[in-house]
């Protein structure tokens, strides 16, 4: 019997706990203190920031500041052994990253990158950072990477018109279980920011330890937060395949919180100040239009907003600034009107002529018909572009304009644009 008993004892002393099953790792760096290029102030006190909240949740973490790459790959083989059966594991990067060839590269301290090639030997591809988080239950990646690339002055090889200046990729995440966030949206490029922290910093330390929120309901938080602080010129981005909650502090009391119901964020816009909505005689959007020299056809139907039932918010001008477009000119999209019953919606899509930044300096200002297919959340037309509109609250869109296939030289654009009138 005594025998018995001591066998029991030692299963039982065997068998993981559950504090040593519900392990939390992280692997946070920042990277500012460039050798080849100017120094970033902010990445060292974002990851230090970071690191002190992902601790308050019961992370053990490993931390590194400017640092290279062999220094960054020892930590990465740390991570891994430690990311073996965790039940989360976290990464988050402050600093330079770069895609190019439709990967993206984070990029140590040390590097003097001249051509596209260095990347594999100077730099540390995402792919990496996710392969060695492939043990835990949950893998989230943090990447507050996308800051201009000064990198790319110097670097040869690069190919078509893509240039290594616009920021990350977007990462389809295969793996079940993975959340990637960006600092912004893929092909956009992330402010380091004036204060202490960036931007995306500074909204991930202010909502990742909300209780009773599942990490998504915590990157909605992050977006609205910095789409207010940016106005609207920066939109974080983020990749989801988890198939379960990942509650970082739980609500007091052990229960989930419910969905916060927060009110879209409130985005500048284009309209003048006093002056209404005018979707009637659309007389705003005409007086914008007239002013960027975008033409407009004469018999623009009344809006029908408050015939349109759940759909009539997407009635409006959108655009009018040549910064959201990759060809130098202004543009406006206008939808006067939608069918609820049937899905569609009438789109008009305006164009300038050239402006100073124009790629095709003779090509006239026009505008096109269009049909789009329309729901609460989107919006999708199609001409010789592919452009999908995403609902992001009553002052701004957000669209993504896809090229026409066999067209190498131009590339998609994802872009927040405001309301006009």
């Amino acid at each position: 019997m005594r025998r018995v008993l001591l066998v029991l004892l030692l299963a039982m002393i065997a068998l993981p706990t559950n504090a040593q099953t519900a392990r939390r790792v992280a692997l946070v760096v920042g990277n500012g203190a460039y050798q080849a290029v100017p120094r970033l102030p902010n990445p060292g006190r974002d990851a230090q920031d970071v690191a002190r909240v992902l601790r308050s949740l019961d992370f053990s973490v490993q931390i590194l500041e400017h640092a290279d790459r062999p220094t960054v790959e020892a930590a990465l083989q740390r991570f891994s052994r430690a990311a073996a059966g965790a039940e989360i594991a976290a990464f988050f990067f402050a600093g330079h990253g770069i895609e190019a060839r439709g990967e993206n590269f984070l990029i140590p301290v040390e590097a003097r990158l001249g051509s596209v090639n260095d990347l594999d030997f100077q730099a540390i591809a995402v792919t990496s950072v996710l392969r060695a988080m492939q043990g835990a239950q949950a893998r989230l990646l943090f990447l507050d990477a996308c800051r201009d690339n000064p990198f790319a002055v110097n670097m040869q090889g690069l190919s078509g018109s893509r240039s290594l200046a616009r920021g990350l990729a977007r990462v389809e995440t295969a793996d079940l279980g993975t959340l990637i966030a960006f600092a912004t949206a893929p092909g956009t490029v992330a402010a380091d920011g004036n204060e202490r922290n960036s931007p995306f910093t500074t909204a991930l330390v202010r909502h990742l330890a909300e209780p009773g929120l599942d990490i998504r309901q915590i990157m909605t938080r992050v977006r609205r937060s910095v789409v207010e602080a940016t106005g609207g010129r920066q939109v974080p981005w983020d990749n989801s395949s988890l198939v379960s909650d990942v509650v970082l502090r739980a609500h007091q009391g052990g229960q989930q919180a419910p969905a916060p119901t927060t009110q879209p964020a409130v985005l500048p816009t284009l309209r003048p100040p006093g002056t209404a909505a005018g979707r009637d005689n659309w007389a705003v959007a005409r007086r914008v239009a007239a002013e960027r020299g975008i033409p407009l056809p004469r018999d623009i139907p009344p809006g029908n907003a408050e015939r349109a039932g759940s759909l009539g918010h997407w009635v409006g001008a959108w655009g009018a600034a040549e910064r959201w477009n990759r060809v130098g000119r202004h543009q406006m999209i206008i939808i006067p009107r939608v069918d609820e019953a049937n899905g569609t919606a009438e789109v008009i899509y305006a164009q300038s002529g050239p402006t100073e930044r124009s790629h095709d300096p003779t090509r006239p200002g026009t505008f096109r018909r269009f049909v789009g297919r329309v729901t609460a959340e989107a919006l999708t037309f199609t001409g010789p572009w592919t452009f999908r509109m995403s609902w992001q609250g009553p002052n701004s869109v957000m669209v993504h304009g896809t090229p026409p296939p066999g067209e190498p030289g131009l590339t998609p654009i994802v872009v927040h644009v405001p309301r006009v009138e």
